[in-house]
């Protein structure tokens, strides 16, 4: 028995160590980040939004609505030229800070979600089996985007718009003015959202979750670019 138990105990130690030793796939995101970045991490989840798009990061996030409120009078200011830090260092504060959050790199983007909100299950999950976007600019492709959990949205820029940063700062108005592009097979909201963040460098988008009960739960989509500008659609996604 113990002869047959050590023969069966070899082939799985072997094939731990096989896997182990195998390549992982590299990451397209960059190592470092500047230093406002992990900053903002310590501080909020909206915070740490804000900072990577004003970072030129591509990511999104999933949050409840308490959670992605924009911060008040935030600067994302590097402490120097060069002040930067690994961006292991930065996702670590962020995941010490906030526990309920997972962190992970989807296709090239980096995607933070409260694990509460699943993307298996709701309107994040349903999907179009086909949807095609062509030359549009970033707000209509973002509406177009919502049209694959609710076909009803009316094909239109429809969103409030605010500024957060300092009267001082410029508007990205050339990032507003990137074409989008994109045809895509068998593809959910974030999907989608992700490969418009991919084409617009320097933007994140924000899916909050609104309400308590399940019967009064939906999600609203923004979207923050690089300099100051939050863009919030009043559409509700159920």
């Amino acid at each position: 028995m113990r002869f047959r138990l050590a023969l069966l105990l070899v082939p799985v130690a072997a094939l731990a160590l096989a896997e182990s030793a195998l390549p992982r796939e590299p990451s397209s995101l960059p190592d470092d980040v500047p230093d406002f970045v992990a900053a903002a991490a310590e501080r909020s989840v909206g915070d740490f939004a804000y900072a990577l798009a004003e970072a030129r990061f591509p990511a999104g996030v999933v949050a409840f609505e308490s959670d992605s409120r924009p911060p008040v009078a935030t600067s994302y200011r590097s402490s120097g030229d060069d002040a930067v830090v690994p961006l292991e260092v930065a996702l670590g504060l962020f995941r010490s800070r906030h526990p309920t959050y997972e962190v992970e790199e989807q296709d090239g983007v980096l995607v933070v979600r409260e694990r509460e909100l699943d993307l298996g299950q709701g309107p994040l999950a349903r999907g179009a089996e086909r949807i095609r976007i062509q030359v549009l600019p970033l707000r209509a492709a973002f509406n177009q985007a919502m049209r694959i959990v609710d076909p009803s949205i009316q094909v239109r820029d429809g969103f409030v718009g605010s500024i957060i940063g300092r009267p001082a700062e410029p508007s990205p108005l050339g990032l507003f003015r990137t074409q989008v592009t994109l045809d895509m097979s068998n593809a959910t909201l974030p999907t989608v959202l992700n490969e418009i963040v991919k084409q617009a460098r320097g933007t994140v988008w924000i899916l909050s979750q609104h309400g308590r009960s399940p019967e009064d739960q939906y999600y609203t989509l923004a979207f923050r670019t690089w300099g100051g500008t939050l863009s919030q659609f009043e559409e509700k996604l159920r």
